[in-house]
């Protein structure tokens, strides 16, 4: 499913990435990241300004390994997707992060 969001020309080695994630995500790590923090920081950078020039935009092991999903989405430039039902309004946004952060902590 992660390779599948990926940005096609991006992806790199599969393998690689495969690694990666099954570091990441394997049951030996205490510290794993939620599927849903993965998804959600791969949707919002889909959407900075960095991500809309494709030799900005990170491998997906590289991502991955440096534990990109981290990143303050604030700091990255956005582009404004006015009028457009598919992405949420900065407030949806907002309640959203914060009803994770309740929930599961920063």
């Amino acid at each position: 499913m992660f390779w599948s969001k990926w940005p096609p020309t991006r992806r790199g080695s599969k393998g690689k990435a495969l690694t990666s994630w099954e570091k990441l995500c394997g049951s030996k790590n205490k510290h794993r990241p939620t599927r849903w923090q993965i998804w959600s920081a791969i949707r919002e950078q889909k959407k900075s300004a960095q991500w809309q020039d494709e030799k900005f935009i990170p491998l997906a092991a590289t991502w991955l390994n440096n534990k990109r999903w981290l990143d303050d989405v604030k700091e990255l430039k956005k582009y404004n997707f006015e009028g457009s039902d598919e992405h949420e309004s900065f407030e949806e946004k907002e309640r959203a992060k914060n009803s994770f952060e309740d929930k599961f902590g920063k």
